[in-house]
């Protein structure tokens, strides 16, 4: 910015600028009343059925961005404010100055270059006296002085106009998403500093940093690793190549470095990984550059000794992919990145012809890299879920062919890390099928399943069908297993119940696409996935709260006519206890057999997993009877908890928490015979709470009756999981007769 164009700038466009968006905040914020109020709690009370479950998600998402849009209009007019502000402040500055020089005789001219006016300079005679020498020294060293102090209000007026423009063009959600959003700056300081932060973080990824400096770039990155404006500064600064150069550096350190900078070491790369992520979603010339160089850089080689005889290395796709690890990455390049590798490892089968396609040459010290690109591909797919679908759904073209994604990464492909690296992958589909980052758990206003991920789901489960004991061995993904299931239950109780022209469905609602499962891939698929503690825990504890939630709905005497399942409340009952006791009967074959069979699982195990799970049930799973279909929980009868009402499945879950004891019988055959007795009882007795706290909270005068029917549907559930076992997975259970 030059003199002029501070001097002369009309500031007035930005101040009403800022007052236009307080007024676009208000009328957002009185839009949003009005439609919370005569729209949203209007349907809610008079509109039902099954459209107007599935709009429910539709009509609080619409809220929400009438929220996000009223405080994105408040950010700006905020931000607007404190742009005006500064350059108002500069531009007063200068305008002092030039008073200042008017009093020393100096003028400014239009293109900031100043004029002396003093009257000796127009005395013929002075300027034959011996001291006018030093006179004109003296004024040339003052115009000197003005010249540098308006040279320091046009560059501070600059980078405040530069960072303005920056910051109003930055968009925290990314190229991908257009909706409105809270974040961003709403002052200009903070975006100077990010700026500022930037360039020191670039300069400190240069190499040689000490322990204190590593430390302060750590938190550089943390602090502003989801901010746009900092992350595209500071990949400009290193580049590529620069960045993944610094990055090897850094995650090699020399000998005798300390554990405590290990995991130092660990959150830098977890936020570096943030913040190229945040960078790659930016729309900018500058950031597709960086992410074609990023891909460029892949059969590149980086090494580091560090101190070392001999050089530890990796190549480009290896580094990166330990940094999409972390944060949240371009869908585009993601998936860009994974058809790469897996085109690369089809052509070095090609050339082998041995599972050494999947096996990555490279080596570091303290393992904070793992040398195959597939790992960190795979997290990064598990907390990216539209690029987890999109990728998993489609394709690979290679010179041998087509190359089925999911098939490759699933079956075909040779995980040569074993069980640990495989269960990355894990995350991966757990995204994929749920449609949120793997482990977090469905939102209480989660949108219902998609085609996309309702017919992965389908692939996964099918997958069981054979005999594959890479899918059958319960010790690689089982616990994302767990979690996909538990949020499929609807479907999969519709699938064993074998009823497809019947009423089935009505009692297990589904939001959304329907995930068309097989009663026999469901019976080993969970067989399988019970061998696992984790993956147990998942679906028990969450079948649990569905069965609450189930009879809770299904008992309420106000539900609407088109929701009502046309049995009885003894069928009712009977029906979903079935149901709940097959799955249950199902998880305890699986649990029984990880005991007795070659695995030798502790029985202790499976309790403290399940107990482990009170954490992590969210509020999806212990309010939802399906993703996306609208339910509000009835309080039980006489649960009260601090004072607030408990609902049905809260207080079952409670008991199964509480529950969970150690348990180490010295004899495998006595504890799997105990566990399938055990599991029994526990059924009947959590099914028949479970019906009277349901027919207990809506008043109901069959609530003394509901307990034997629960305890009849529960009995025959366990005994069609038994017939279903030995006919459909017998050949996942050890024979101990």
């Amino acid at each position: 910015m030059n003199y002029e164009q501070l001097d002369q700038a009309d500031l007035s466009g930005l101040e009403q600028a800022a007052g236009d968006w307080r007024k676009v905040k208000s009328a957002y914020e009185g839009l949003g009343d009005q439609y919370e109020q005569q729209v949203q709690r209007r349907l809610e009370k008079n509109w039902t059925g099954e459209a107007a479950c599935a709009a429910q998600s539709e009509i609080a998402q619409v809220r929400k961005q009438m929220h996000a849009a009223a405080a994105e209009a408040g950010r700006m007019s905020k931000l607007l404010d404190d742009i005006h502000h500064d350059l108002h402040a500069f531009q007063k500055q200068l305008s002092a100055l030039e008073e200042e020089m008017r009093g020393e005789h100096l003028v400014v001219n239009s293109n900031g270059s100043i004029t002396d006016n003093h009257p000796m300079r127009h005395d013929s005679v002075a300027r034959h006296d011996a001291g006018y020498s030093d006179f004109e020294d003296a004024r040339f060293k003052l115009m000197q002085k003005y010249e540098r102090k308006i040279d320091r209000i046009l560059k501070k007026a600059t980078q405040a106009d530069e960072t303005a423009e920056a910051a109003l063009k930055a968009d925290p959600n990314g190229e991908e998403d257009d909706s409105f959003t809270t974040a961003g700056y709403t002052s200009l300081d903070d975006a100077v500093e990010a700026q500022r932060d930037a360039k020191r973080a670039a300069e400190l990824m240069a190499g040689g940093a000490s322990p204190t400096e590593l430390s302060e770039l750590n938190r550089l990155l943390s602090k502003h690793a989801d901010e746009p404006l900092f992350a595209e500064r500071f990949v400009k600064s290193k580049g590529a190549d620069g960045t993944l150069r610094s990055y090897m550096t850094m995650m090699n350190p020399p000998p005798g470095t300390s554990e405590d900078q290990k995991a130092v070491l660990r959150k830098i790369q977890k936020n570096l990984g943030t913040t190229l992520g945040t960078a790659s979603r930016i729309d900018s010339p500058a950031m597709d550059k960086f992410e074609k160089e990023l891909m460029a850089a892949g059969d590149s080689v980086y090494q580091s000794s560090n101190g070392r005889t001999t050089a530890y290395s990796y190549n480009g796709d290896q580094l990166t992919s330990s940094l999409l690890s972390h944060g949240d990455w371009d869908d585009d390049f993601l998936k860009d990145f994974g058809t790469e590798l897996v085109q690369k490892e089809q052509d070095r089968y090609q050339f082998w012809g041995t599972d050494r396609e999947s096996s990555w040459n490279g080596d570091g010290t303290w393992d904070l890299i793992n040398s195959d690109p597939m790992v960190g591909f795979s997290d990064g797919l598990g907390h990216n879920p539209e690029a987890a679908t999109d990728f998993l759904s489609g394709s690979t073209e290679t010179d041998d062919g087509t190359i089925d994604n999911l098939d490759y990464l699933l079956k075909d492909r040779e995980w040569h890390g074993g069980d640990a690296d495989k269960a990355h992958f894990g995350h991966a589909l757990e995204a994929a099928t749920t449609g949120h980052d793997a482990g977090a758990g469905p939102s209480v206003d989660a949108p219902p399943h998609n085609q996309g991920q309702a017919e992965l789901m389908e692939r996964v489960v099918q997958s069981f069908g054979g005999d594959d004991e890479q899918l059958t061995d319960p010790s690689s993904m089982s616990e994302s297993f767990g979690n996909m299931a538990a949020e499929y239950l609807p479907d999969i109780n519709r699938a064993i119940s074998n009823d497809p022209l019947g009423n089935t469905n009505m009692l297990f609602p589904v939001a959304g696409a329907q995930a068309e499962l097989d009663n026999q891939d469901v019976t080993r698929f969970m067989v399988s996935v019970g061998q696992d503690p984790d993956g147990y825990a998942a679906i028990e504890t969450a079948q649990r709260a569905y069965t609450a939630n189930l009879m809770d709905h299904h008992l309420n005497p106000d539900l609407p006519e088109d929701q009502r399942y046309p049995g009885s409340p003894q069928e009712i009952v009977e029906t979903i206890s079935r149901r709940s006791g097959e799955i249950g009967g199902t998880l305890a074959v699986g649990r029984q057999e990880a005991t007795l069979g070659e695995a030798a699982i502790a029985d202790k195990e499976f309790s403290e997993s399940m107990a482990q799970r009170k954490n992590l049930i969210s509020g999806g799973i212990s309010t939802g009877i399906g993703v996306g279909v609208s339910f509000i929980a009835s309080p039980a009868g006489g649960a009260v908890a601090s004072g607030v009402a408990s609902t049905v499945s809260s207080v079952i879950l409670e008991e199964i928490f509480q529950a969970q004891e150690p348990n180490a019988l010295n004899e495998a055959a006595r504890i799997s015979g105990g566990d399938w007795e055990k599991s029994l009882e526990s059924n009947i007795y959590l099914n028949q709470h479970t019906a009277e706290l349901a027919a207990e909270a809506h008043g109901a005068r069959y609530a003394d009756s509901v307990a034997d029917w629960a305890l009849g549907g529960t009995r025959t559930g366990f005994n069609d999981a038994q017939t279903s076992v030995e006919n459909m997975a017998d050949d996942l259970e050890t024979d101990v007769n």
